[in-house]
């Protein structure tokens, strides 16, 4: 079976790399890079449209064969976008696991534990980022800047296009079974909304904040659930080593 791994909302997402270790530790997984700045802005400011185009680069990759895909925040997202898409095309996916993704309407603090709360009206504007040019002069500026700098301003970004793909999104339901692991922050703004789009779904709250659902100790609860999911139903992940490199599309 393939394991598929669908990082945070920068694509970069160490935390999200070692709680998979823990939910992993014996099986091989794959890594789905993301669109980088100097892409079509399509590319990261439509949720359809990247998960159109990692759709079929999976697709393409291997003969088909049952999947399991991972994903964390905006990685949740995208991953449900995906998996529509490899389903349409006859693929059987064993077990969408959504690590606390938000949903359109979503507001809630990053760097906080107050409840999350829904968020009327329409999408934010995403402002200069969303002209490509624009993005392709500040990463050419990016190189004379120190490496930790220049990946700060590549995080800030990203983080504003997909943050507006997010909004802008419309998810459908799926017909496939749903493990929604939800920290205690956004539990109350989208575990209904979840449910109505996730007919097969299981929810698990755990008691952490967005940020800190995959730091220690919330990590080891997040390993541990995705752990028991698979034991319960049996599931052995056969080797298939491989990085999904979807930054070039």
């Amino acid at each position: 079976m393939r394991v598929l791994l669908f990082p945070g909302i920068t694509g970069e997402d160490r935390l999200f790399a070692d709680t998979m270790a823990l939910a992993f530790p014996h099986d091989e997984t794959e890594t789905v890079r993301y669109p980088g700045i100097i892409a079509p802005s399509v590319e990261l400011m439509d949720l359809s449209t990247a998960a159109d185009r990692i759709a079929s680069r999976i697709t393409a990759a291997a003969a088909p064969e049952p999947m399991l895909l991972v994903g964390y925040s905006y990685g949740g997202n995208l991953a449900f976008e995906v998996a529509h898409r490899l389903i349409a095309r006859g693929g059987r996916i064993t077990r969408l696991i959504l690590v606390d993704p938000a949903l359109p309407n979503t507001a809630f603090r990053l760097h906080g534990n107050e409840p999350a709360q829904d968020l009327a009206g329409e999408p934010v504007p995403s402002g200069l980022y969303a002209v490509r040019p624009v993005r392709i002069a500040l990463s050419l500026v990016g190189f004379l800047l120190p490496s930790r700098l220049r990946r700060k301003l590549t995080r800030r970004i990203l983080y504003d296009l997909r943050v507006h793909a997010r909004r802008r999104w419309v998810p459908q339901p799926i017909a496939a079974p749903v493990l929604h692991i939800v920290s205690a922050q956004l539990a109350p703004a989208v575990s209904e909304g979840w449910m109505r789009l996730c007919p097969l779904i299981r929810q698990v709250v755990v008691p952490d904040s967005h940020i800190d659902i995959l730091r220690l100790p919330g990590r080891t609860d997040v390993a541990n659930v995705i752990r028991m999911e698979l034991d319960a139903l049996g599931v052995d992940c056969l080797e298939a080593p491989a990085l999904l490199d979807s930054a070039g599309f």
